[in-house]
């Protein structure tokens, strides 16, 4: 039963305190000075949400409804006398683990624009579209593009869920790549739940797609984690609550021929872009859908023939673009 304001005064103590983290303990010191939840948002460098977060976990532990009584309970106890020890700093090392790119990005400005400013109110953002269309790429420009603007307190962390085939894995997977230290006897996802409480990044969950059925997880740990957003590529939505839902499209057409050439002068310097070779590329990158991976391939083609020469070619296109790239994915080989 939640405390009446009479019975904060005398008698005893109706809950115990003791369930009281020193990050809670700590802010509510801060109450007690009067402090507002955004000046202590900026004390401690933790997001206004993340205070707000703290104050309800406080507020339900303690069993009342608001800061005062949180407050009158805690001078009762004699928890307020001292000074808290500060906590110690919150800090990842490395700031993110995203995959260096061998290869220059080309186009797509507006989506990323868009994209970095959808993860400034959308917690869980999901990238839909067909295979090869560049969703993984794109994924990694956007997380770039928010740790440049430092949108991401603790950084950017790259998940490639591909290799996994058991969907109850992805706990011990996340921990992982995030090196959470392990508590004896702590399941996976409560040490990922505690490590993330008072955190502020990014999850990159790429290749969702084979392991919706492990959905609720991801929700589950957004719901703990009030610093914690997630961008997720996918070829059907996650179908989660909260989920935004982006749908990848293929390449503009001027976005496509420079792609080619770009990727065409990387293998042979010195092909000629006239404009037959131009009309021909054009061509070639609407034949192939816009497809950002069908394009790269087909550009390799360029050490040996003209882009007059491989457009009437790709009548038969998965015949004569297969097994371009040897270090790429065995699902983009097809």
């Amino acid at each position: 039963m939640m405390p009446k304001n009479s019975d904060l005064g005398t008698g005893p103590l109706p809950v115990s305190l003791d369930s009281l983290t020193a990050r809670e303990l700590e802010i509510l010191h801060y109450i007690a000075k009067g402090w507002s939840d955004r000046e202590i948002a900026q004390k401690l460098y933790l997001s206004l949400n993340t205070i707000k977060w703290h104050n309800r976990q406080t507020y339900s532990k303690l069993g009342v409804p608001n800061r005062r009584q949180a407050v009158a309970l805690a001078s009762r106890a004699g928890i307020l006398a001292a000074e808290p020890k500060p906590s110690e700093p919150v800090t990842l090392t490395p700031r993110h683990n995203l995959p260096a790119q061998v290869t220059s990005f080309v186009g797509r400005e507006l989506e990323i624009a868009e994209l970095t400013r959808l993860l400034e109110s959308t917690r869980l953002l999901t990238l839909t579209g067909t295979g090869g269309v560049g969703k993984t790429r794109l994924s990694l420009q956007v997380a770039e593009s928010a740790l440049q603007a430092k949108a991401l307190d603790n950084g950017a962390y790259f998940i490639d869920l591909a290799p996994i085939s058991n969907p109850s894995l992805i706990a011990e997977v996340i921990a992982d790549v995030l090196a959470i230290p392990e508590a004896p006897g702590e399941e996976p996802v409560e040490a990922i739940k505690r490590f993330l409480q008072e955190r502020e990044l990014l999850l990159i969950m790429d290749n969702f797609e084979h392991l919706l059925e492990a959905g609720p997880l991801i929700s589950e740990l957004l719901k703990a984690s009030p610093g914690l957003k997630v961008l997720a590529t996918s070829r059907e939505s996650l179908k989660l609550s909260g989920e935004h839902v982006y749908v990848v499209s293929p390449l503009r057409p001027a976005e496509g021929i420079e792609l080619f050439q770009q990727r065409a002068r990387a293998v042979n310097n010195h092909i000629e872009m006239d404009d037959p070779a131009l009309e021909a590329i054009e061509r070639i990158s609407a034949r192939l859908d816009g497809l950002p991976l069908a394009i790269e391939i087909a550009a390799a083609r360029m050490v040996l023939l003209s882009p007059q020469a491989l457009l009437p070619q790709l009548e038969n296109r998965l015949d004569t673009l297969r097994g371009n790239i040897l270090d790429a994915p065995e699902r983009q080989q097809t």
